[in-house]
């Protein structure tokens, strides 16, 4: 496991898209199935996800993200979880109303969008 951290330290250090991938890939396949490096696969899934979406492939983001099982991790502290659940939500909703249309997008001033930021009280 702290090799894995070890390495997910290079990753904000590598400039190079396609080593980056690459080094995040193959930290995926190292923490599968590893429940004592559930969080740092947590972390790497998100970070390939972040990747997919900014080369404008949210459907496939939405895909990654939907592999991690984030609500049953225990080591994981309550704010992350809740950040990596609602990352998990975000791109399913922006894609489904990319095929809604615009029309759904405009509500009224008095009733917020579903993308409205939601507040949480953490203990």
């Amino acid at each position: 496991m702290d090799m894995v951290q070890l390495c997910m330290g290079y990753l904000p250090q590598l400039n190079e898209k396609v080593d980056k991938e690459e080094l995040i890939l193959t930290l995926k396949a190292v923490t599968d199935g590893k429940i004592y490096a559930e969080v740092e696969r947590a972390r790497i899934t998100l970070a390939l996800a972040m990747m997919r979406e900014a080369e404008g492939k949210v459907g496939e983001a939405s895909e990654i993200l939907q592999e991690c099982a984030v609500e049953t991790f225990g080591s994981m502290e309550k704010k992350e979880k809740t950040e990596l659940l609602l990352e998990q939500v975000r791109p399913s909703t922006e894609l489904l109303s990319s095929h809604l249309g615009t029309g759904y997008r405009s509500f009224p001033p008095h009733f917020p969008p579903l993308a409205t930021p939601l507040l949480f009280r953490f203990d």
